[in-house]
C-alpha cells in the first residue's frame, strides 16, 4: 500500500503585507541604511586620523609591488625594508598602470612603518 500522506501537494499562502508588517520593515531598512553609513564616516574618521598621524612625522621609500588585486577597487601590496625589517602593506589606490615586479615611492610614517601611503598621480 502506498502511503497517500506523501503524495499530497501543500499549497503555501502567498504573504498577505498589513500596514504594520511594512512599518516594520520600513524600520529595519533604516536601520540597516543607518549602520552603513555609520560605519562608512567611521572608516573615513580612522582613515583620515591614520594620515595625519604620517604626516607628522613620515619619510619616503623605494617599495616592490608584490600582488595586484582589483576586487572592489585597485589595490597593491607593497614590500619594502625599515630599519632592516621588511613590512609588506596593502592600500587602495586610483591608478591602476602599475603592475606586479614595479617599484614606485611611498610616504611610510617614522613612528609606525607599517603606516603607508601610496601616493599615485594621475599624470
Amino acid at each position: 500500500m502506498k502511503n497517500n500522506q506523501s503524495s499530497k501537494v501543500i499549497k503555501e499562502k502567498p504573504v498577505e503585507w498589513t500596514n504594520w508588517g511594512r512599518f516594520k520593515l520600513f524600520i529595519v531598512f533604516i536601520i540597516i541604511f543607518g549602520a552603513f553609513i555609520f560605519f562608512v564616516r567611521f572608516w573615513r574618521e580612522v582613515k583620515k586620523d591614520e594620515i595625519k598621524f604620517i604626516e607628522s612625522d613620515y619619510g619616503f621609500i623605494k617599495a616592490k609591488i608584490v600582488d595586484k588585486s582589483t576586487y572592489k577597487s585597485w589595490t597593491l601590496t607593497v614590500e619594502y625594508v625599515v630599519n632592516n625589517k621588511k613590512y609588506v602593506e596593502s592600500e587602495a589606490v586610483i591608478n591602476n598602470s602599475l603592475n606586479v615586479g614595479d617599484s614606485i615611492w611611498i610616504k611610510y610614517s617614522k613612528l609606525n612603518p607599517k603606516l603607508i601611503i601610496i601616493d599615485l598621480t594621475n599624470e
